[in-house]
């Protein structure tokens, strides 16, 4: 992003009204109970409020200003989650309850005698479980 030294640029948090960023579960990122209410709840707080939590204004920060923020609070940047490895993938599937129901076919099958069914459903079950897997994997 270009800055002109004349013109206003959007206002980062300061660190008085920053959120925790640890992940926490059950909480969204980048929430805290440590905010000020009304960041929180920043669309029922007025606007002249907001600027003075964020020690900001309405034509945004100067050049200066951010430049000075970008120091001290560095950039704006999310950081990438865990990546899952493709064998975690792959058995995350078998918790779906359409492959689930595929393989109680293929046991019932099987006890009842019929070898080729159950074959059959099994390696349908497997297709399934592994052409999602490399899909999701791929997607990243």
């Amino acid at each position: 992003m270009i800055h002109r030294s004349e013109g206003p640029v959007p206002a980062q948090v300061p660190e008085s009204a920053r959120a925790n960023r640890s992940r926490h579960p059950g909480k969204a990122p980048g929430r805290s109970d440590t905010l000020p209410e009304a960041l929180r709840t920043y669309w029922h707080t007025p606007l002249p409020t907001l600027f003075a939590l964020l020690e900001s204004r309405p034509t945004g920060l100067t050049t200066e200003e951010a430049a000075a923020r970008l120091v001290r609070y560095g950039p704006n940047t999310l950081t990438a989650g865990r990546k899952h490895t493709f064998l975690r993938l792959f058995l995350s599937r078998f918790r779906s309850p359409l492959v689930i129901l595929l393989l109680i076919a293929s046991t019932i099958s099987a006890l009842t005698g019929d070898a080729v069914s159950a074959t059959i459903i099994v390696c349908m079950a497997l297709l399934s479980v592994t052409l999602d897997s490399v899909q999701e994997y791929r997607a990243g």
